[in-house]
């Protein structure tokens, strides 16, 4: 991969049983991918992601996605949103999005890295 530029993912999720296994692919491919992880400030999540600590492309921002400001700083520069978040329970990184006034866009998922955005509807 000499020569390519490594690809920034943002992961919402991470602490889940999904995130977590979608964390352990990713921190075998720490030569291709940077990976974001918006995690919740819980106790329960913050304990969860500590076993990834000595993971070297990993960064984890603690907030959720009803934090507009977190989640900027999350989705900037990214090439690939991956959110895991659960549709069967009212949860509160799914629901409120609508409340924070953030608009995502990506453009067709191909070979190409997308173009993300978070904007502030005004």
């Amino acid at each position: 991969m000499s020569g390519s530029r490594k690809k920034n993912v943002f992961l919402t999720g991470a602490t889940g049983n999904w995130g977590r296994s979608i964390l352990r692919e990713f921190s075998e491919r720490a030569d291709r991918f940077n990976i974001v992880a918006l995690v919740l400030p819980s106790k329960k999540d913050r304990e969860s992601i500590r076993q990834f600590a000595d993971m070297p492309n990993l960064t984890v921002v603690y907030g959720d996605l009803t934090d507009y400001d977190a989640v900027e700083r999350c989705v900037r520069g990214a090439d690939y949103v991956l959110l895991l978040v659960p549709l069967y329970r009212r949860s509160p990184t799914i629901i409120p999005i609508s409340r924070t006034g953030l608009t995502w866009g990506a453009h067709e998922i191909s070979s190409e890295p997308s173009t993300l955005s978070a904007t502030r509807r005004r």
